[in-house]
């Protein structure tokens, strides 16, 4: 089948319409697209990541726990940061199965060399995203109140893309998506991994953290549509979910509109818990804790497959088979005839959860 991963960044468990708790107001969680996709698919009830970001992003394009391929793996300070080289990425194994390969959005999987981490290097035929967990493209460099600043161009393919004129970061991102999808030929399987980034970050519509005027944002629509909402962490987060779904929409459509969708299996989910903290604005409820810490709130995230390769005995249903982020590279590698062994040490740790999927099953994943 084609192979669609749309990785959400930091998406609570209770700001998707499936998850809303019972005394919150409808009106304030706007996921409609997604829980359409959701309510015709498959949803994940326990589908495990990391903690944080970069450690479940390269959890599951190497097959391997954290713990194995480098927990912060991303420091451009250190020259073997990264996921190690020796091992064969997600990418890399479809490519060898026959698929055209794309990536988009935010890879945090390693850019201390061009010639061995960039998604190049790693198994993609294109990209277009970044490479840090944030960025300021003003200045190339990561966000403000992120840590030391970092080389953070926006990188096109092989090298810095600088593009003319001014837009909003996803929909860049949505754009070269809906254009990799339009240009694909039918007959050959398709492997997107699209990384959005936009509900990690909080909608500003007045400006900067630090007070600075940017008029580079989508419609303002998004943020006054929750106008209700007092707090303004709160009212920002949901905004930017808001917009995710339309991205996710898009997305859809496009698939759709190229004949491709019937052949295709999406995954959706979020790399980790949302930000409850330090005006993250998301929400986990009912479960405890979030972001950056090890209860459930951090490490269980939303998470569903849909699409027309999903198995009929499937659509509809709740899973609650146990799913660790990094077992979709065996399970990936089933669907694509392909061996997820790498040679590499330490091995793949990814469990093929494919039975569990398809009703004929248990998964194999009990820890």
């Amino acid at each position: 089948p084609h192979i669609v991963i749309m990785l959400a960044d930091n998406v609570g468990w209770a700001v998707v319409e499936w998850h809303r708790p019972p005394a919150l107001p409808a009106r304030e969680i706007s996921t409609p697209k997604l829980d359409a996709l959701r309510a015709s698919g498959l949803e994940l009830d326990r589908h495990y990541t990391y903690k944080f970001c970069s450690p479940s992003r390269s959890a599951l394009m190497s097959g391997r726990l954290p713990a194995h391929v480098n927990v912060y793996n991303d420091d451009p300070a250190m020259a073997g940061a990264g996921a190690p080289a020796h091992m064969r990425l997600m990418p890399a194994m479809l490519r060898d199965a026959g698929y055209r390969t794309h990536f988009v959005g935010k890879w945090h999987l390693g850019m201390a060399s061009r010639s061995l981490q960039t998604p190049a290097a790693r198994g993609f035929d294109t990209s277009l995203g970044y490479f840090h967990s944030t960025n300021n493209y003003y200045d190339g460099t990561r966000a403000e109140g992120c840590g030391d600043a970092a080389h953070a161009d926006l990188w096109d393919g092989d090298g810095p893309s600088h593009l003319n004129g001014t837009a909003y970061e996803e929909l860049v991102f949505r754009d070269r998506v809906v254009d990799v999808v339009e240009a694909h030929d039918a007959a050959r399987p398709l492997f997107i991994y699209y990384a959005l980034h936009t509900s990690c970050v909080g909608y500003d519509p007045d400006g900067t953290a630090g007070g600075e005027r940017d008029s580079l944002q989508p419609d303002r629509a998004y943020y006054d549509k929750f106008s209700f909402i007092d707090d303004d962490d709160r009212r920002a987060n949901v905004a930017m979910v808001a917009l995710m779904d339309d991205v996710a929409g898009d997305v859809v459509g496009a698939l759709r509109t190229a004949g491709l969708w019937a052949k295709t299996l999406l995954l959706w989910s979020s790399d980790n818990g949302g930000a409850v903290h330090l005006g993250g604005g998301s929400n986990t409820w009912p479960l405890r804790g979030g972001y950056y810490n090890n209860f459930e709130g951090g490490v269980r995230a939303p998470a569903f497959l849909a699409g027309g390769a999903l198995p009929e005995v499937a659509r509809g249903k709740l899973l609650t088979e146990w799913i660790y982020i990094a077992d979709w590279y065996a399970t990936f590698a089933r669907l694509a005839g392909a061996s997820p062994d790498d040679g590499a040490v330490p091995a793949v740790d990814s469990l093929d959860v494919w039975d569990a999927i398809a009703g004929d099953g248990a998964s194999p994943r009990v820890e």
